[in-house]
């Protein structure tokens, strides 16, 4: 069986729509395989936490997810042997729902979480502020301050030395008072030090240096090791944008804004990195025990959803965010569907198309661009007009003829040429 129809079975499964037969015969495989069963807890998490953040709209989310064709977006890591027995364990398998969840989004027809303002000014006395959560967020105050929950109905300052946790399905967003942002990711506990020191003691974040470079530590190993006067620490610049991962005693930084990243290394060195590289050192090991890999940054940075919606709906980030991953999933939809399979959709089915067409990764297969636009110029939605208006502008002329052949639909049915 296919990655792709596994996927498709175990979410049919898990929403109860398999015959008993098929049912009875995946539940013995949740039962008697590990894998599986980890796989299926998984991706009820995911669906459980956007049923619970997510407000349904006023149409039937479910038969919209159903079909919608499940899409999985591996990573693919390209390590030394060192790292081949630390494959990465990520926020869960069910990407595909995060990018249906994006096509809601992307038309607008989702009611918004309750929002916070930005541009939050953290204290002078303190090194950092919880701005935003999803679910149950821990944190001390300073170094010697017992575990406190946080609620979104206060606002609360971190002295040096503070902590903040999440548990499985929560995440949190932090403001440092150099103008970082810090995103945690479940089940992963960071502390800040400094508004530009960190240490990540589990799991995951996201952070974005601010107005100077950001210093990014693993605890130290309870173990003695033959590098334990080394700094374990990188150094980002300013303004850079990183993701880091901490797994079997090796920290990991990624590279996830389009600019290079120069890293200062524990052994003082620098290491450049493009979008979608990483870079990797060993706990329990010397300084130049470095390890390089692959990684796609948007399913990396995927995680980050339900904290960012929570922003205006004309946020950057947000925006960039969503049109980034409506392009991958259109790339999927015209790479490994029928296009009867796409047109059954009807109009939703062809925004991702639009958001396709409109990346810069399309250029380099024309062939695809204007299959896809073929079926725009005959499904692309009225919330499509501005983009379709861009595309009919494009250098292929193939692509502009379409853009504009679905733009000349669109007004023969509007009200003013009915009227």
């Amino acid at each position: 069986m296919s990655e792709g129809n596994r996927e498709l079975r175990l979410s049919a499964f898990i929403d109860g729509e398999l015959s008993p037969s098929e049912q009875a015969e995946v539940a013995n495989q949740v039962a008697n395989e590990t894998e599986v069963q980890t796989h299926v807890a998984g991706l009820r998490e995911v669906d459980r936490m956007l049923r619970s953040e997510i407000v349904r709209p006023n149409f039937n989310v479910e038969d919209f997810l159903r079909r919608l064709e499940s899409v999985q977006i591996d990573r693919q890591v390209e390590t030394t042997p060192i790292a081949e027995s630390a494959t990465r364990s990520r926020f869960v398998i069910g990407i595909s729902l995060l990018l249906a969840a994006t096509v809601l989004l992307g038309l607008g027809i989702m009611n918004r979480f309750p929002q916070q303002p930005d541009g939050v000014t953290v204290p002078v006395t303190s090194v950092a502020q919880i701005v935003r959560s999803v679910g149950n967020v821990e944190f001390k105050p300073t170094t010697d301050s017992p575990w406190e929950p946080y609620t979104q109905m206060q606002s609360r300052s971190l002295g040096p030395g503070a902590a903040i946790r999440t548990s499985m399905g929560s995440l949190c967003e932090i403001s440092t008072a150099q103008s970082g942002i810090l995103r945690l990711n479940q089940d992963s506990e960071l502390v800040v030090h400094r508004p530009n020191d960190v240490e990540l003691i589990r799991g995951e974040f996201w952070c974005q240096a601010g107005t100077n470079e950001l210093k990014i530590r693993a605890p130290q190993p309870a173990e003695p090791t033959t590098n334990r006067d080394v700094p374990q620490l990188f150094v980002c610049p300013q303004e850079s944008s990183t993701q880091c991962w901490l797994e079997q005693q090796t920290l990991r930084c990624g590279a996830v804004s389009n600019k290079e990243l120069t890293l200062q290394l524990p052994d003082l060195s620098h290491c450049t990195l493009e979008a979608g590289q990483w870079v990797a050192m060993a706990m329990t090991t010397g300084p130049t025990a470095i390890e390089r890999g692959q990684f796609d940054p948007v399913h990396a940075a995927a995680w980050q959803l339900p904290l960012l919606v929570q922003r205006p709906a004309e946020d950057s980030e947000l925006q960039s965010l969503l049109s980034t991953m409506l392009g991958q999933l259109g790339q999927s939809k015209m790479q490994h569907l029928y296009e009867t399979q796409i047109r059954s959709l009807g109009p939703t089915g062809a925004v991702p198309l639009v958001a396709f067409v409109k990346s810069p990764e399309s250029r380099a297969e024309p062939e695809l661009r204007h299959q896809a636009m073929r079926i725009v110029a005959d499904l692309a939605p009225e919330s499509s007009r501005a983009d379709l208006f861009a595309l009919a502008q494009d250098l292929d002329a193939t692509v502009a003829q379409y853009a504009a052949q679905a733009l000349a639909r669109l007004d023969l049915m509007s009200p003013k040429s009915k009227a």
